[in-house]
């Protein structure tokens, strides 16, 4: 297991808490041998492994204000959790997801980012004992995504911060925090999508920085992505959304804590 500290360029506000000024980690490593990937991590288990193992990786990062453990506890849980890893045979059919590695874990009570570290790290170690890719593990192995082509890469979107305006000229952001001189500083393509920190303000004042960013990324050919971090009931957020984005015609998905959505479309 490995510590990690990605110190950030610019102090990031999120809906309530202190600034994050860093984001910190671990990265879990498991080891298998290949014939019956029973995979194999800390406390007494080999560390390092000779050539021919197998290697999958999981990240554990609970976000400070919104995870309820800390780092310290997450870790401390995470490398009892490891060893209990060890010897065990680690079947395929773990992949159908739908409750199954949960099953096959059999371990209570887990921190939602110690289990985030271990599901990762298995699926990764069963891919790559099924000599193929983590997506094409899940999408042969879940009905769900059966048919489905496989994405093979994944899409990052943009960051508008807290305050933070786009730029009708290079695309980027107004401000101290200019997304156009980080544009600039490292030339990369323009994000397909933005995510804007909205939530823990006024609504009415947050409803007008999103209609303006809205229609600058409609001119663009971007989509806008909101994120209130749980700063925002769903309440809260319908009138001032309605009263200043949606006179046009625009699909809205809004997300509930559940994962859920509804998607309305007004004229």
């Amino acid at each position: 297991m490995h510590r990690f500290s990605l110190p950030l360029r610019a102090p990031l506000h999120l809906a309530h808490g202190e600034p994050l000024r860093s984001r910190d980690g671990l990265f879990l490593l498991l080891l298998a041998e290949p014939d019956g990937a029973a995979p194999t991590g800390p406390n007494g288990c080999p560390e390092g492994g000779p050539e021919g193992q197998l290697l999958g990786i999981g990240e554990c990062c609970p976000l400070p204000g919104f995870h309820a453990e800390s780092l310290a506890a997450a870790e401390m849980q995470l490398l009892s959790a490891a060893a209990t890893l060890c010897g065990r045979s680690l079947p395929r059919s773990v992949a159908s997801l739908g409750g199954a590695l949960e099953a096959w874990l059999d371990l209570p009570a887990l921190l939602p980012s110690v289990r985030c570290a271990l599901e990762m790290a298995l699926l990764h170690l069963l891919a790559r004992g099924c000599e193929c890719s983590l997506p094409e593990l899940l999408a042969h192995s879940t009905r769900s995504t059966s048919c489905r082509a496989v994405q093979t890469h994944v899409r990052l979107n943009g960051l508008l911060v807290r305050g933070e305006q786009l730029s009708k000229v290079d695309g980027g952001a107004a401000g101290g925090n200019s997304l156009g001189a980080a544009a600039r500083a490292r030339p990369m393509a323009a994000p397909r999508t933005l995510k804007m920190k909205v939530g823990g303000a006024d609504g009415n004042a947050a409803g007008v920085q999103v209609s303006q960013a809205w229609r600058l990324c409609s001119a663009r050919g971007q989509r806008l992505r909101l994120d209130a971090n749980q700063g925002w009931t769903l309440a809260q957020v319908r009138a001032p959304l309605y009263r200043h984005v949606l006179p046009s015609p625009v699909a809205c998905r809004l997300y509930t804590r559940a994962g859920r959505y509804r998607r309305r479309r007004r004229a």
